[in-house]
């Protein structure tokens, strides 16, 4: 059987990472080998860790981010494939597997990546966030609708559920490491750069805690901003979400002129509403989630368009200060 290597940085992640362990080991392929970089933790992290013994490899770093942890982890990998999630995921069994099963017969593919869902123990508001980005996950390629298990082509797949070709390192090297967010997006690009593909299987599922306050929800959406600002001042605009300024601003432009014509504004906000509240109605459970949905959109665009104007502003420079 093919050797797969897991590699997971974490920080302080003594709430979530046993349960995400423990996911691991129950996979159903195997070899695997699993790498978890323990990045500057202070709290009862490095005690979880070292219970497992050496039934894991833990690479102790002081506080490098996370990208520049999965290429550590990548370095000490031995298998043919790399994995990548969270310490605050919990994999299904069939997770590996499933990703995998991308592979097959298709030599041109050099990453698949899976579904995101809310584990049913994260806080009220935690699933109240997994609900917002699976209802409008669509606009950044982040989480997607899809609740089949069809193998479709993609452009990018978060880190917190893909496998890679090893080879895959070699050829387009690792990860910025500077940038975080947003790494995974700009690494994906290089990849499909070189003429392979990416998959996406709905089959291969994590579970992934969100947010639990609206500080932390806000700072998110904020730091997903200034990375895609960044991505644009690196490559231009080749993901959809990173147009949202432009057409925010053709909207208020619209706005203004319909305001020449009261009922025309009146029709186009209650066409607006009326749009907003069938996409929610579709992709939320219910209609509390949907009302929260709709509260949490005004300060999520407005965190992450603050983050776009910053990262477009200081580009690279900004985000490499930080790292070093």
């Amino acid at each position: 059987m093919t050797l797969v290597s897991i590699v997971i940085p974490v920080h302080n992640e003594s709430r979530t990472l046993r349960p995400c362990l423990e996911s691991l080991f129950a996979q159903e392929h195997h070899p695997i080998e699993v790498i978890v970089i323990n990045d500057g933790s202070t709290d009862d992290t490095g005690e979880i860790l070292a219970s497992y013994g050496d039934r894991i490899q833990v690479l102790s770093t002081p506080g490098i981010g996370p990208s520049r942890g999965r290429n550590l982890g990548v370095a000490h990998a031995s298998g043919e494939y790399v994995a990548f999630t969270d310490g605050d995921c919990v994999c299904e069994p069939s997770w590996i597997r499933e990703l995998l099963r991308g592979f097959d017969g298709r030599p041109d593919v050099a990453g698949v990546g899976g579904s995101q869902r809310t584990p049913p123990d994260d806080s009220v508001y935690g699933r109240q966030v997994g609900a917002f980005l699976r209802a409008f996950g669509f606009a950044s390629d982040y989480i997607r609708p899809h609740e089949n298990d069809d193998i479709v082509e993609v452009k990018h797949n978060p880190t917190c559920n893909v496998l890679y070709r090893r080879t895959v390192f070699e050829r387009v090297g690792g990860f910025l490491e500077w940038l975080w967010p947003g790494e995974d997006v700009e690494f994906d690009l290089r990849v499909r750069r070189t003429g392979v593909r990416l998959l996406f299987n709905a089959g291969a599922v994590v579970y992934h805690h969100r947010p639990d306050t609206h500080a932390k929800f806000r700072r998110m959406m904020r730091n997903y901003g200034e990375a895609q600002g960044i991505l644009v001042r690196m490559y231009g605009p080749f993901r959809l979400i990173q147009f949202m300024p432009a057409v925010l601003i053709a909207g208020i432009i619209l706005a203004g002129t319909m305001a020449l014509v009261p009922p025309l504004l009146l029709g186009a906000a209650a066409l607006a509403v009326g749009g907003l509240a069938f996409l929610l109605h579709r992709r939320t459970p219910d209609t509390q989630t949907a009302v929260a949905c709709a509260a949490m959109l005004g300060p999520a665009i407005w965190e992450w368009n603050r983050g776009y104007l910053k990262g477009l502003r200081e580009g690279a420079s900004g985000r490499a200060r930080v790292a070093a």
